[in-house]
């Protein structure tokens, strides 16, 4: 392939070789490069091709070029053409391959990514774990764990016991630190070192409430005393049974949680003592 680099523009001749053509000066010379079907610029590397096949194999094979081949398109970077084949194309960004049809791209994802792909919602995921806590989330799991107090309904134990752990029960008899406390007359060994001092004071600047303990104002007293009955000032609570993890946790919630997406091997005996502390908690509360 044959390729001519253009002159400098301080020559004091400008002459096209390849034309064999002379011109007085330099706009001149110019005009004729980018105005003749003869010549073909590469602006980025200043460099003139034969044809327009030529040149589209240079951004084709260059690394610093990022052309999209079925659109005939020259991007500035990477991150304009990736976005371009995203919403433009059928692409699969991990392959860095277009296909023709949303359905080829559906079975390309099928055989090759099948353990981050959800083949009903044709979503890739970054990773295998993304895909399946993507799988356990609402778009898939229906809400069948009933909060016992009211008529709310769950996906998961960890979302029901949050649910009291916050303070958004309606029926407003159950906090993070009742659920600590029941869960240490349950089971004792679970709790670690359980903070259940909960201030009830509650004092007033002007129209707004102000925490004690951080000083955030908040602006009805109710926003107040969720937040002084929540876990944000709690210490560490809970730690993990499994000897090789011991990750700690505020709240029995985030405990529960890390059980469910399978982070650590707990021993089945061990997972059966959680299950059954949060059932005698359901049933207390």
């Amino acid at each position: 392939m044959l390729a001519v680099y253009l002159p400098s523009p301080h020559h004091t001749m400008h002459t096209c070789t390849r034309c064999r053509r002379s011109f007085l000066d330099s706009h001149s010379y110019d005009k004729h490069i980018q105005d003749s079907a003869r010549h073909h610029i590469c602006n980025q590397c200043n460099r003139d091709f034969p044809t327009s096949h030529s040149l589209i194999l240079h951004w084709k094979n260059s690394r610093v070029h990022y052309y999209c081949e079925d659109c005939n398109t020259l991007f500035k970077d990477r991150p304009d053409l990736i976005d371009h084949k995203r919403t433009k194309h059928d692409y699969c960004e991990l392959c860095d391959w277009v296909f023709g049809s949303e359905n080829k791209l559906h079975r390309h994802n099928i055989q090759s990514h099948s353990d981050r792909y959800c083949v009903e919602c044709r979503r890739v995921f970054s990773s295998p774990s993304n895909f399946d806590s993507h799988l356990r989330s609402k778009e898939h799991q229906p809400k069948d764990i009933d909060c016992v107090l009211c008529d709310k309904s769950f996906i998961t134990d960890s979302a029901l016991v949050l649910h009291l752990e916050v303070g958004s029960c309606p029926s407003g008899t159950v906090n993070h630190a009742a659920v600590n406390r029941h869960v240490r007359d349950i089971h004792p060994e679970l709790v670690t070192d359980a903070d259940d001092d909960v201030s009830n004071e509650v004092p007033q600047i002007g129209k707004a409430r102000k925490c004690p303990k951080c000083g955030r104002v908040f602006r009805a007293p109710r926003d107040l005393e969720r937040h002084l009955r929540s876990p944000a000032h709690g210490g560490v609570v809970y730690t993990c049974l499994n000897t090789l993890c011991q990750v700690k946790f505020k709240t029995f919630s985030a405990f529960l949680q890390h059980l469910e997406r399978n982070s650590c091997d707990i021993s089945k005996a061990d997972n059966d003592r959680v299950r059954n502390t949060l059932k005698e908690l359901l049933i207390r509360v």
